[in-house]
């Protein structure tokens, strides 16, 4: 469990976390027509993770984060997102390795923890 303290909810911090959201549409606008690839892949995966990382809802932020996640793989032609293969476990560990190497870290240094 991460206790964040309410300035993570400032506007200020939500919005330059969520800024990289304005990328989607710019992102499929530069790789339309080009053949979906690996770069695709870490996109779609790494804005999934933000989101999911950010849990700005009450509830339902998994289900938003895959429906972004789904969003981007569809726009760029590649299969969208299943469990099949994957146990919620597996899911799960993947999440909280992006939040502890990526998201913590950046929260820290802005001192929100």
């Amino acid at each position: 469990a991460y206790e964040i303290s309410t300035r993570a909810w400032s506007s200020d911090v939500c919005s330059s976390d969520l800024e990289w959201f304005g990328e989607l549409r710019s992102y499929a606008t530069q790789r339309e027509g080009a053949e979906p690839d690996e770069q695709d892949e870490r996109f779609a995966w790494e804005h999934h993770l933000r989101l999911e990382c950010l849990s700005p809802f009450e509830a339902g932020n998994g289900r938003t984060a895959r429906l972004c996640l789904n969003h981007i793989r569809v726009l760029r032609r590649l299969p969208p997102f299943t469990f099949d293969g994957m146990s919620a476990e597996e899911y799960w560990s993947e999440v909280d390795s992006f939040r502890e190497t990526v998201m913590l870290p950046r929260w820290e240094k802005r001192g929100i923890l």
